[in-house]
Order: C-alpha cells, then structure tokens, then sequence
C-alpha cells in the first residue's frame, strides 16, 4: 500500500482509466505511420519503436503534424514526470 502512493495516473480527459495509446488524439497515430511510411497494418507498438528509432527531423516532423490536443496531453504527462522526480 505505502510502495502504490509513488505511483501516478496518465492524464485523464474522462473518468475512465487511460492507456498510452489513448494519449493520442484523433488520427494522430495514423499522421505518423503514414510519415513513416509503415503499413496501414502497422501496430502502435511499431510505429511507437520506429519513430524512436528514427533521426530527429523525422522526429521533429512527427511533431509537427500531430494534434495540439496530443501535445497537451504529453505536456501533462511532462509535468507529472517532473513533478514526481523532484520529489
């Protein structure tokens, strides 16, 4: 019990319970398979490792065609990591 009060949550929208995958909005996902040039079948996991893989302008262009709702979500995310290693 004591070790769960380190731990945090995604951002949440909604009440329900929130995965990584659904840190993205809309077709964002999508934008970057297709900047990627993966396969329309191509799982998140994937697109996920080979963007991490990927150059920086590649990168840098992943980020520039997502939604600014995501990117929101990912600022959240950056507080709530920076605020739990502060600590």
């Amino acid at each position: 019990e004591y070790e769960s009060k380190k731990f945090d949550k995604l951002p949440l929208k909604s009440m329900k319970k929130r995965r990584m995958e659904e840190m993205f909005e809309n077709d964002d996902i999508s934008k970057i398979r297709d900047n990627i040039s993966l396969p329309n079948d191509s799982s998140y996991e994937k697109i996920i490792a080979t963007l991490y893989f990927l150059n920086q302008t590649v990168k840098n262009k992943a980020k520039s065609i997502i939604s600014d709702e995501t990117k929101d979500n990912f600022r959240i995310l950056g507080e709530i990591v920076k605020k739990r290693l502060s600590i």
